[in-house]
């Protein structure tokens, strides 16, 4: 069940005015979840692992794509939840120039999602992971902010992303006079 996000795809969901996003729905246990269609490079069904020694507690190893070895996040000991349902599908993203996959339940649909069905994940508490509610017709899911599970598991990323070089005169003056407009999911990326 490989599905790839082709660029024409990711084309559609760029475009200005739309004021809609798209997401890949998915499941871990009786949980609904979202990630970012954008985001997201191909589902796949489990592949064989390859444990890593010391690795961080929610990688269960590495698979093999194409020839080229991706840590894979156990999604369910990630968000500390008991499932008695086997996680079956990888969803390979690529976020931030970074390769990995998330092992979840069952993979869904895509949706086109309006933004004024979703609102803010209400503050449970500083561990969460969720940065959105999405209501749909008869159920919840929840966005995941993926940039911060991985910053967790490698802490490089987000150094990657805090270092920012003193920009020219030039630059600071053009960036003076611009109007940018910055749509980003990921609480810890709206944060910088």
């Amino acid at each position: 069940m490989a599905e790839t996000v082709t660029e024409e795809r990711k084309g559609i969901l760029l475009e200005t005015g739309t004021n809609e996003f798209e997401i890949v729905e998915f499941s871990i246990g009786k949980v609904n979840y979202g990630i970012n269609v954008a985001k997201v490079r191909e589902v796949i069904t489990r592949a064989p692992v390859t444990a890593m020694p010391e690795a961080h507690p929610y990688v269960d190893g590495l698979f093999t794509l194409r020839g080229k070895a991706i840590p894979l996040v156990n999604m369910a000991r990630c968000l500390n939840l008991q499932t008695a349902d086997e996680l079956q599908n990888i969803i390979v993203t690529e976020i931030n120039n970074y390769d990995i996959g998330f092992l979840v339940g069952s993979v869904y649909r895509i949706h086109r999602i309006s933004w004024k069905n979703m609102e803010p994940a209400p503050n449970v508490g500083e561990g969460s992971r969720v940065v959105g509610i999405i209501k749909m017709e008869d159920r919840i899911v929840l966005l995941l902010d993926f940039e911060t599970i991985i910053a967790e598991i490698n802490p490089e990323i987000n150094q990657k992303l805090t270092t920012v070089t003193e920009a020219t005169q030039d630059a600071k003056t053009r960036r003076g006079t611009a109007h940018i407009v910055v749509a980003e999911d990921s609480k810890m990326l709206r944060d910088l």
